[in-house]
């Protein structure tokens, strides 16, 4: 399973976006599921409609209905562990979106989070302690 953070996902609707090709290729040969945790999907709905308009919205919400994206629901046990989070990294200020990401990959057990946000998830760590794997920027390194 890979997760996706907003920033990955947003890459790879903008053609424009300097990382598109990349995770287009990263989505491409994915062999197991994309998730997308449901507050990244509002995220990303309100940046797609923000800074690519109206009909990149439409497609958007025509891939999730369509099963392009496996969403993730946002259970209460990943608002606490998200609170968490967020007191733990007080000073990263990672914020509610990127602290449920982590959450739902501890959850799910599945540590390979699709983002560009290198910034946060190279500091946050797994409850195990381990580091998450930034997708694409590990994946290239396989």
């Amino acid at each position: 399973m890979l997760i996706a953070d907003t920033s990955g996902l947003l890459a790879s609707i903008d053609r424009n976006d300097r990382h598109h090709e990349t995770v287009r290729s990263v989505l491409l040969a994915e062999r197991e599921a994309v998730i997308v945790p449901e507050l990244v999907l509002a995220e990303l709905d309100y940046l797609v409609l923000k800074h690519l308009g109206r009909e990149a919205e439409e497609a958007l919400l025509d891939d999730v209905i369509e099963g392009a994206y496996a969403r993730e629901p946002c259970l209460d046990e990943d608002l606490l562990r998200a609170r968490e989070l967020i007191r733990a990294y007080r000073e990263h200020d990672i914020g509610l979106v990127d602290a449920t990401i982590l959450a739902t990959a501890e959850r799910l057990g599945a540590p390979r989070i699709l983002t560009l946000d290198h910034r946060h998830f190279r500091t946050l760590k797994l409850k195990n302690r381990k580091p998450v794997t930034i997708v694409p920027a590990d994946w290239r390194r396989r």
